[in-house]
This record gives structure tokens, C-alpha cells and sequence, in this order.
């Protein structure tokens, strides 16, 4: 209603779009959240990030050449093809003072969402494919809640739909907040919210870290060298779970090579023998 009783017939952009632009373009440096989330968020070595944030911070976290980036005009389909990566905003993004290119209003969101549905088509298409983390998002934002209530239902309709998964804040433990994500067929990963949502800064970080770089994957040779100083069956469930994940993200060949590993640390049979069961387990490729 501000932007209506101030913006005139002319097709230039509101007072109300002018001083929002102004204010969100304040931020001009990404923080370790930004940097997380960029080394988390790759396939094949390419980024991939669907945000609704309007400023060019996830752009900038990246180290070396830029990802491509994509605002409301000329937003691509989400797509298996090799070229389908970037930032992609899915509410605008600030550019260069074209303010009427962000999703502010009611109307703006009626429009991304109902009318034109690039913000809804993006998301439904994007779950057939890739499997979502959400971040920094609340159930009580009205237009995501009502998405991610479409979605539920696709589960329902369409057997290929991947898992959804969401970072959610939550104050001592509360169960509630955990299960209404579930009711949204989501699982959610919760952390405590106190000094500033710290936790989940702390819980992105160590995620990133143990993602394997250009300089191979480290984090797992260290975490493994650690873990086989006991027994297979004394290590824990925590080192066990690791342990797991370590040999199905890996593809068959780093699987050899990680089993390799195992025996020139002098591992036990019980360890080669976990190893063992998880290349078993693993799909043809």
C-alpha cells in the first residue's frame, strides 16, 4: 500500500523501491556463512545456488573466476545439463539501479509466485532434480510456507521427487518446530539459536571443511587415520556414521583408494571388513 499511494502512472520506479534498493545494497562483503555455503554448494565442481537474497554476496564469496548469475529476466528452468549453475535469485537481484526488478510487495509475490510462477515453477522443477537444503528460512514467511505445502503434496504425486532438508533454529530443545517441518515432508536439522544463530555458523563450517578439494580429500584421510586407532565396534556411532559417509559419497575408484589407505595404516580386519560392506552396497554406476 506505501509503494501505491506513492508512485505515479510514469513506469519509473517508486520512492519505496528507491530507498529499499539503498538499504540492501548496503552489505558489499560476504561473511563465513557465504563461504560455507559456497563450498557446499557444488556439483561436478560447479556451484549451485537458489537464494531469495537480493544482494551479489554469494557471487563474491567465490574464489577465482565468478559463477554466472541470474536475476527475474532470463531465469533458466532448472536442468541436468552440465551448463545449468550459478546464483540464481529467485526474487531479483540489485542491479545497477533497477529496483523494480525485486520481489518486494504483495503484488510483487502474488506475481512471482501465482501470475507468472518463475519463483514456484524454479522450486517444484528444482526438487525433481537436485536434493534442496534450505537455509535461513522461517514456516513464517507466507509465500515459501505456501510452496513448501505444494511440494508435500507433489511427494504425494510424483515418486522421483528428492529429499528436502532444512537448517531450522530452535530455542531449548523445543519438538514442535522439528515436526512442522516434517509435516511439510522436510527433515529437519536443528540447531540452537542463541548468540545470533552461532551454532549454525559453526555447523555449515565444519560441513564445508569436510568437502574434498583440488587438494584431495584430506578431511577424510585425517578423520580415518583418527578413527582406527580402536576397534571397528568400539569407535562409537558417531565415528561408525562418519565412517559410512565417507565411503558412499566416494566413487568406486577413491573407494579402492580408501580402502588402500586403510591397509597402509595398519587398520584391523574388522575395519576392511565395514569398508567391504559398503562397496558392496554401492549401485552400479
Amino acid at each position: 500500500m506505501l509503494e501505491r499511494r506513492n508512485s505515479d502512472t510514469s513506469g519509473a520506479a517508486s520512492p519505496m523501491r528507491i530507498a529499499a534498493a539503498e538499504i540492501l545494497d548496503a552489505a558489499d562483503r560476504p561473511n563465513s556463512l557465504h563461504r560455507s555455503i559456497s563450498r557446499l554448494a557444488r556439483r561436478s565442481g560447479r556451484l549451485f545456488v537458489a537464494t531469495t537474497n537480493f544482494d551479489r554476496l554469494h557471487e563474491r564469496a567465490e574464489r577465482g573466476a565468478k559463477p554466472p548469475s541470474y536475476g527475474l529476466e532470463g531465469l533458466p528452468r532448472p536442468s541436468r545439463d552440465a551448463e545449468f549453475h550459478g546464483v540464481f535469485h529467485i526474487h531479483g537481484v540489485l542491479d545497477g539501479g533497477r529496483p523494480r526488478a525485486l520481489g518486494l510487495t504483495d503484488q510483487d509475490f502474488g506475481d512471482l509466485y501465482l501470475r507468472r510462477r518463475i519463483a514456484s515453477d524454479f522450486i517444484y522443477d528444482a526438487t525433481r532434480i537436485f536434493h534442496l537444503v534450505i537455509v535461513g528460512y522461517s514456516l513464517n514467511d507466507a509465500p515459501f510456507r505456501y510452496l513448501l505445502n505444494a511440494v508435500a503434496g507433489d511427494a504425494r504425486h510424483f515418486p522421483d521427487l528428492k529429499a528436502r532438508y532444512a537448517l531450522v533454529p530452535r530455542k531449548d530443545g523445543d519438538p514442535v518446530v522439528a515436526e512442522d517441518w516434517r509435516g511439510r515432508s522436510i527433515e529437519p536439522v536443528c540447531y540452537d539459536r542463541k548468540d545470533s544463530h552461532a551454532d549454525l555458523a559453526r555447523l555449515l563450517a565444519a560441513w564445508a571443511e569436510s568437502v574434498p578439494g583440488l587438494e584431495g580429500d584430506v578431511w577424510a584421510r585425517r578423520r580415518l587415520k583418527r578413527m582406527i586407532r580402536h576397534p571397528y565396534d568400539d569407535a562409537g556411532e558417531a565415528d561408525q556414521s562418519v565412517f559410512g559417509y565417507i565411503y558412499r559419497r566416494a566413487s568406486g575408484v577413491e573407494q579402492i583408494a580408501l580402502t588402500r589407505y586403510l591397509g597402509e595404516l595398519g587398520a584391523t580386519t574388522d575395519w576392511l571388513s565395514a569398508a567391504n560392506r559398503l562397496i558392496r552396497q554401492r549401485r552400479p554406476e
